[in-house]
């Protein structure tokens, strides 16, 4: 810890004022509190919490004030509560400010997914709660207490929760870190599964595949069992082999969502991914106020184009370079765009959303095949971008495949087109 925890204040009083104000909002929303109160029983009944008595009320430390968020897109829990860390005692200080957040120790986002485009047969899956499969023991616990009552008649009861709690700084290091122990203590016995946990996991998603049945069904089994000796219970399992899922029980498998063409998809940490036509898949819809474009609405419309491997990075740069414009000419955030401007965002918007879906195969290689890496990189006044290509020969088939890319629009301070295209390499070279 930064300090230790005599540094915190009072922190009772503004978790009852948050609860009373959560209760106004469920007085107008009854369907919301039904959920709510599911989720806390869920979380008395799996005893990753319990009542504080009186006797020891004043060991507790810090009261975490509580909140719902709604995600529709999740397949399974559509309401999750959120314990705020970073609430505030009267001394100024959180349990937040406390803690330390500690190394990252999983592996980058970008190297798994690319990692997944090399596999004939793909494999994910989820740990089901992964971090409350991760005790806190006393007297630790006394600083995750929380307030809870069924109706505002009843007196307040005062709980404690005595697993990683989500919206604590430490908590996503504490969970990583059990695993790799785990996999650690367990590598004699499961040699494949302990090195899928460290290389294929980001936090409690694993994105990992093979180049046969065989081997997928083995990591399958190493892994799930490696993790059950730590009570983590993998869950969502989704493959584009269905002879991979055949022995997994329907509650076990992926709850498939709708893409806007009706496909059937899952999401492969963020990336949207159908598992039948194994591909992945993206959608455009520009994001308008008031019918007038601003800043706002831009920046907005890019940023809910989540792109990590850059597949869209031709199309999406030229939206950059117009977001710099608008920076470059100091408008404000809800002023309506200059004629030139809203021009070309709206020819944007209009040639892009003409697209609709864009779709990319999510395997880029070829079983068997030569395999070679073909990479560019290009400058221009406006912006500077790399590129990697897959070329996979087999006999007389030849197949290519966009890998990645990056791109940087160029700074507003002019620089010549060599320092551009020395930028364009060095991203290039980074890149690869």
């Amino acid at each position: 810890m930064k300090r230790g925890v005599e540094a915190l204040g009072d922190s009772y009083l503004q978790a009852r004022q948050r609860f009373e104000s959560l209760e106004r909002k469920f007085a107008r929303n009854p369907e919301l509190k039904t959920e709510y109160s599911k989720f806390i029983k869920e979380y008395l009944d799996l005893n990753h919490m319990s009542l504080v008595t009186n006797e020891v009320f004043q060991q507790c430390k810090y009261f975490l004030p509580h909140h719902c968020v709604i995600k529709d897109d999740s397949s399974t829990t559509k309401l999750r509560v959120v314990f705020d860390g970073s609430a505030s005692t009267t001394s100024g200080f959180s349990l937040n400010d406390l803690l330390m957040a500690g190394p990252t120790i999983q592996p980058k986002l970008f190297n798994i997914l690319i990692r997944f485009r090399t596999f004939p047969i793909a494999l994910t899956g989820d740990i089901c709660k992964m971090y409350r499969c991760v005790r806190v023991t006393p007297p630790d616990s006394m600083l995750q207490c929380i307030l809870w009552r069924e109706s505002p008649q009843e007196n307040f009861a005062i709980y404690k929760l005595d697993t990683l709690t989500y919206g604590t700084k430490p908590a996503s290091f504490l969970a990583i870190r059990a695993m790799h122990q785990l996999a650690a203590d367990e590598s004699s016995t499961y040699p494949i599964g302990a090195e899928i946990v460290r290389r294929d996991f980001y936090v409690d998603d694993l994105i990992s595949g093979g180049d046969s049945m065989e081997e997928v069904l083995n990591i399958k089994l190493q892994t799930t069992s490696l993790l059950a000796r730590g009570n983590f219970k993998l869950r969502k399992w989704c493959s584009n082999s269905p002879d991979i899922l055949r022995d997994i029980p329907d509650v076990d498998k992926e709850r498939f969502l709708k893409f806007d063409d009706g496909s059937d998809i899952t999401k492969a940490l963020g990336l949207v991914w159908d598992p039948v036509k194994d591909k992945l898949l993206f959608s455009f819809v520009p994001q308008r106020e008031l019918g007038k474009n601003s800043k706002r609405s831009a920046l907005s419309t890019l940023a809910r184009c989540y792109d990590p491997l850059g597949l869209m990075g031709p199309t999406l740069t030229k939206a950059k370079i117009l977001l710099q414009r608008m920076r470059r000419d100091k408008l404000e955030w809800d002023e309506s765009l200059p004629q030139s401007l809203n021009t070309a965002w709206s020819a944007f918007c209009s040639g892009f959303a003409d697209i609709q879906h864009l779709s990319f195969p999510r395997y880029v290689l070829q079983p068997g095949a030569i395999t070679e890496i073909h990479a560019f990189c290009d400058a221009s006044l406006e912006a500077y971008g790399a590129c990697v290509y897959t070329r996979s020969a087999k006999d007389s088939k030849v197949q290519v495949h966009l890998l990645c890319s990056k791109a940087r629009v160029a700074p507003l301070k002019t620089i010549t087109v060599p320092k551009l295209e020395l930028c364009a390499a060095t991203l290039l070279a980074q890149l690869m």
